[in-house]
């Protein structure tokens, strides 16, 4: 009776009509909800500044039992959330034991989960965004510094030293250069993509999709800036319909290849703009930064960006990074990153349920 009763369950999944579809459908809804309460908004513009705020409301989803205690402060209740850090201390020591390379050491330093109970989780969205803000700001800040120079490199074996001199000025010029780039705002999203899931057990495995948005100031322009991975979220539902065990997984690899991707054509419009400005400002002896619409298109500038865009279009080191800095987030040819962290992931969850 007990295998009978069990068959008829499952079959009521596949027909809309039945009670356990409703109730499937309402633990659905509550996970959607859960998932979606973690997206914020960010502004640090001058005339517009917001930080991201408490969601209160996270925690009215979350059972009771999804708590911390000194005897068993990672319990099978807990609820996860993946740091969304490139750069994590946490994850440093296996990294080095492991001898990853950084590429693979910052997708699982992006995945390496984050623990909230209750009395906590409502501060889970501020966290987030401030993560994926310093993540963006740590991969930009490593791969102007490679580009800026490889660009300097080429400007001076072009014969342009005035030129490759005002750059310079341009970004190491003290306060001036707090103005060539800076970030504007970010929006993190995140979404169930659809409601029909997995069931296995007491859980629900529903797919998510992780997006952030974000906009940049460059010279006076504002340039967009777009990510997104998929993920997964899973929880069961307890008998007073909140959430126990939730678990939020996003894809490493392809979050922090799409970041890569896209911190590269950020630092070339960065790189592209400031050095066509340059160009304009060559007769000045102590060019100043400004708005670079306000200048003139003159010929000059005009060749300039000529030359700039059709190098950095190419191979060279000022859009790939030195020789040095190319290896850092190369993967390991002896091991493909997502079998690696397949495995370190395992060894992850094993150390914390042993602890």
């Amino acid at each position: 009776m007990q295998n009978h009763g069990d068959s008829a369950m499952s079959s009521d999944a596949f027909y809309p009509n039945s009670s356990h579809s409703q109730v499937q459908s309402q633990d659905n809804l509550k996970l959607s909800a859960f998932v979606s309460l973690l997206s914020s908004t960010q502004s640090l513009g001058i005339q517009e500044f917001s930080l991201a705020s408490p969601e209160p409301l996270l925690a009215n989803l979350l059972s009771p039992n999804t708590e911390f205690g000194d005897s068993n402060p990672k319990n099978f209740e807990k609820c996860s959330i993946p740091s969304l850090l490139v750069v994590n201390k946490a994850t440093a020591n296996l990294c080095n034991e492991k001898g990853m390379s950084q590429r693979d050491a910052a997708a699982l330093s992006l995945a390496f989960p984050l623990f909230f109970d209750r009395s906590d989780v409502k501060n889970a969205p501020m966290i987030l965004i401030n993560n994926i803000s310093e993540s963006l700001a740590a991969l930009v800040t490593s791969r102007m510094r490679s580009s800026k120079n490889a660009l300097l490199r080429e400007m001076y074996n072009r014969g342009d030293v005035v030129e490759a001199r005002a750059l310079h000025e341009v970004f190491e010029g003290g306060a001036s250069k707090l103005s060539v780039y800076s970030l504007l705002t970010i929006v993190t999203s995140f979404r169930v993509l659809s409601m029909t899931g997995e069931a296995s057990d007491d859980q629900i495995r529903l797919p998510v999709l992780f997006e952030s948005t974000s906009d940049y100031s460059v010279l006076g322009t504002t340039v967009p800036l777009s990510l997104q991975a998929p993920g997964t979220i899973t929880a069961s539902v307890n008998h007073d319909g909140l959430l126990d065990k939730v678990k939020i997984m996003i894809d490493p690899i392809e979050l922090l290849d799409d970041m890569m991707k896209k911190v590269k054509e950020l630092v070339k419009n960065i790189l592209t703009s400031a050095a066509v400005m340059t160009y304009s400002m060559s007769s000045s002896s102590q060019p100043t930064c400004g708005t670079f619409d306000s200048f003139e298109k003159t010929n000059g500038s005009k060749r300039a960006k000529q030359e700039i865009l059709s190098w950095t279009a190419t191979d060279k080191g000022s859009m790939q990074g030195s020789s040095d800095e190319q290896g850092q987030y190369a993967s390991n040819s002896n091991h493909h990153p997502q079998s690696v962290l397949n495995g370190l992931y395992q060894e992850f969850d094993l150390s914390m349920r042993n602890k």
